[in-house]
């Protein structure tokens, strides 16, 4: 698989590509009740996920170790974990709100993370 720059990267357009036929389905069917998945989706999964990534490749230092992998494990899981939730908070199914907590919470665990390590590391 590779470093975790590597499978941040290709977790990215992985999830570009969902979220792109997910709106696209949204145009074609003229509902939008998914708007708000979709966009954590196409935000979370391809930005940040690319952006994860970039760090981790350019900065080499805040690449090494196992942090990254939890970084970029807790991201890979947990976003698609909030969006299943969210998606069935939308379509008002409340029973599911506990997997957009829980992935939400795994994913802002992950940012807390690269921010920590970002601002702890000396970088060159």
């Amino acid at each position: 698989m590779g470093t975790a720059a590597i499978f941040c990267l290709r977790m990215s357009v992985l999830y570009a590509s969902i979220a792109m036929a997910g709106g696209l389905y949204m145009a074609i069917s003229g509902d939008h009740t998914a708007a708000v998945a979709h966009a954590h989706l196409a935000i979370i999964g391809w930005f940040g996920l690319l952006s994860t990534g970039f760090v981790f490749r350019n900065f080499p230092q805040v690449g090494q170790g196992n942090t990254p992998w939890i970084i970029a494990m807790l991201l890979a899981i947990g976003l698609p974990v909030m969006v299943i939730g969210i998606t069935f908070v939308s379509y008002e199914n409340r029973s599911m709100e506990p997997l957009a907590i829980l992935g939400s919470l795994a994913v802002f665990l992950a940012v807390l993370m690269l921010t920590f390590r970002l601002w702890t590391i000396k970088l060159s």
